[in-house]
């Protein structure tokens, strides 16, 4: 047999709908809030400074900078040097709509 009310108010299924509603919302908030949470954490881990070795800061030494380069268009400055001095000073290698003469001015 059927246990409770034959009819039910609409109002009453609505109040429920309601409930349940909000509390997926408040689990979706709380995993969201706990992704976020791991994405930083991989974020800090990734992001953590490197320290340039000290071969690798006096190789960057005796490249010449880009004022003293010729600047008739072509870049004096191979595309190798360029993206060795852009991560030892920890610049990324290339920006979105970045051409290799803007990369050459970066460093």
């Amino acid at each position: 047999a059927r246990q409770g009310p034959k009819y039910r108010k609409r109002s009453d299924i609505e109040a429920e709908r309601v409930e349940r509603y909000l509390k997926e919302q408040a689990e979706d908030k709380k995993r969201q809030e706990e992704n976020r949470l791991k994405r930083l954490a991989e974020l800090r881990e990734i992001k953590k400074p490197v320290e340039p070795a000290p071969a690798a800061t006096a190789e960057v030494e005796e490249l010449p900078v880009h004022e003293e380069l010729e600047t008739d268009g072509a870049s004096a400055m191979s595309a190798v040097e360029v993206t060795k001095r852009l991560r030892v000073i920890g610049e990324p290698i290339r920006l979105f709509g970045e051409t290799d003469h803007d990369r050459w001015l970066r460093p």
